[in-house]
């Protein structure tokens, strides 16, 4: 029989051996359904689209005010923000926001081109840093699309004038150009889409008049590589990539033959694409993100001739299956059109159509406990696994690992342990 302090004995040894390999793998645990919190407007506008989120569960995107101006906004704790803008310009938007609350996208002028920039609090105030192009004098266009947790920024900016733009990183204060797949000439384009917490990069280039896009991947440390299906009109976009080298997006020229369009995809090297089933009635779509245990959200369409409307439904894939967000998630304020970003702890961020404006929205997973509560990994027994799957998913803010309904604390730990002690009954 096991006597308390022998119990957390070893408790406290499982607890150090689990924390050591927390975040070596992917914590957030799937999901059977959501619920829907909207994004308020800015004061006196009418709407707000979504483009990123993070696992605090800040929102960032775009949204019109009282004027009818398009600004960068960033949503948290019920308020949405409107980010300020550079000296000069009069829109902006925000893409993409890392878990310490850094936001990048691309503020625009009058007239002229956008540039890339990067929103930061500085004593409890936010403040625009412009980030420049890959042009000599810094001039010309730029556009960032993603950040990572290092604060690794991707994008595409001016290489030259005359000439194209090219995939673009900034990173500690330095700006690298990305390439363009081996397109050549002042006709050559390419863009950086995403890229993941140990670096990895995705996106595409193409050459105008060349023929379609072609897949760009950049494996921490590696060389660019074309990753699109072979033949003449072999077509592909990498949205974003985990730190397992899952790269989701879409493709076209690929299997199921006679599939029309765009399809959603995933890709890993040495096992080929995946396609991701579309749902009934939606014969195309586009993958935009993907989190560290391979769930990949974006949105399904069927583009219809005018007058019928266009459709579009936000969905999610894991393990081989494809569910409409529509109909596993409440609260909704309308038709879910995208899920644009998906964070570690499965928190997903979209836009809801809203009737007169769109609607941004955050999905909170709902997560149904076992029936055996220290089962944490549902494998049908106790194992040391369960303790490490459970304290993974309690580090990252997972809400499948508020055990006793109470919130995340530190209190859960120690029931969690208590309960997987006391074994099911």
């Amino acid at each position: 029989m096991k006597t308390k302090s022998t119990a957390w004995g070893r408790a406290a040894t499982m607890i150090g051996a689990a924390v050591m390999v927390c975040g070596a793998a992917g914590s957030a645990r799937a999901a059977d359904a959501y619920t829907a919190t909207s994004v308020p407007p800015l004061a006196g506008g009418t709407g707000t689209n979504a483009a990123g989120v993070n696992s605090a569960g800040m929102v960032v995107g775009q949204a019109d005010d009282a004027n009818g101006n398009l600004l960068a906004y960033a949503y948290e704790n019920g308020v949405t923000t409107a980010l300020p803008l550079l000296a000069g310009y009069v829109s902006a938007g925000a893409n993409s926001v890392n878990t310490s609350g850094v936001v990048v996208g691309y503020c625009t002028p009058d007239s002229g081109p956008s540039r890339a920039v990067r929103w930061e609090r500085v004593n409890g105030s936010w403040t625009v840093t412009d980030l420049g192009t890959l042009e000599a004098s810094n001039a010309g266009f730029g556009w960032a699309t993603r950040i990572n947790d290092s604060g690794d920024i991707v994008g595409y900016s001016t290489a030259s004038i005359p000439g194209g733009y090219h995939a673009t990183r900034w990173s500690g204060g330095t700006k690298g150009d990305l390439g363009t797949l081996g397109f050549s000439g002042n006709l050559a384009y390419s863009q950086a889409l995403g890229i993941s917490n140990s670096g990895w990069v995705t996106g595409f280039a193409y050459m105008v008049l060349g023929g379609p896009e072609h897949g760009l991947s950049i494996a921490p440390g590696g060389r660019a590589e074309d990753v699109t299906p072979p033949g003449q009109f072999g077509l592909a976009q990498w949205h974003n990539v985990n730190d397992a080298g899952q790269l989701v997006g879409y493709i076209e020229g690929q299997p199921p033959a006679g599939a029309p369009g765009f399809q959603p995809a995933i890709y890993v090297g040495g096992e080929g694409y995946t396609m991701i089933p579309t749902l009934p009635g939606l014969p195309e779509g586009y993958g935009f993100d993907i989190d560290p245990n391979g769930l990949a959200v974006g949105t399904m369409f069927m583009l219809n001739a005018v007058p019928d409307p266009n459709v579009f439904r936000a969905f999610k894939y894991e393990n081989g299956v494809t569910a409409d967000l529509n109909d596993i998630t409440t609260g909704l304020p309308g038709v879910m059109l995208e899920a644009k970003d998906i964070a570690d702890n499965g928190l997903i961020a979209g836009t809801v159509d809203g009737g007169s404006a769109p609607i941004a929205v955050l999905l909170t997973p709902v997560v149904t406990p076992p029936a055996c509560v220290p089962d944490f990994n549902h494998s049908g027994g106790l194992e040391v696994q369960d303790i490490f799957d459970f304290l993974n998913a309690w580090f990252a803010g997972d809400p499948a690992a508020d055990v006793n309904g109470h919130g995340l604390g530190v209190d859960d730990i120690f029931d969690f342990l208590n309960a997987w002690f006391a074994g099911c009954r």
